[in-house]
């Protein structure tokens, strides 16, 4: 697979936007597109992007999510599934790579993460061929744009085997019984 765009859907704060530019850069992505943005990327964006203003610098503006993914042979999107039907997969952070592995290989991929406060609208998810739902406490169940980027370009980042990268493996843990004895 083709390291995937990552798509902001209507971003709302320009902060957000900049932290979801050093998530990015962190993980080793770094094609950014936003849809319909509504904040200039300001001194605040770039703040919050620390050591990723290339990939500020060097985002896409498209008019529409259509526009966004036109080049693109597979879409995930990320929602919540509160009060949804869904007749495509669900799969959780983890899941994704091992998904597309199976179903995307080779395909140029989009990430598409919705707006702060609605999240991607219906018709958006229609676009998309599988959801990631990222779990959360239901006291709070919505993460901050960039959080929600960083958890899903993380497990993809675990996956390729990139540099640093520790591949959790299961362990016996000791009670405190025996490390006492």
């Amino acid at each position: 697979m083709t390291l995937p765009a990552i798509v902001l859907v209507r971003p709302q704060q320009e902060g957000n936007i900049g932290a979801v530019a050093r998530a990015m850069a962190n993980m080793g992505l770094t094609e950014l597109r936003l849809v319909e943005p509504a904040p200039e990327l300001g001194d605040t964006a770039f703040a919050f992007a620390m050591h990723a203003h290339s990939i500020l610098c060097g985002a896409g503006r498209y008019p529409s999510l259509e526009a966004a993914l036109a080049d693109r042979d597979y879409v995930v999107a990320t929602a919540s599934l509160r009060d949804r039907l869904w007749p495509h997969p669900v799969v959780a952070p983890r899941a994704l790579p091992e998904h597309l592995a199976s179903q995307a290989p080779g395909a140029r991929v989009a990430l598409v993460f919705g707006a702060e406060v609605s999240g991607l609208t219906s018709d958006e998810l229609a676009r998309a061929s599988v959801l990631v739902s990222i779990p959360a406490a239901p006291a709070n169940p919505t993460l901050n744009l960039a959080q929600a980027v960083l958890l899903v370009a993380y497990e993809l980042y675990v996956a390729r085997g990139a540099p640093g990268a520790i591949a959790l493996e299961p362990v016996s843990r000791a009670t405190a019984f025996q490390i006492e004895h």
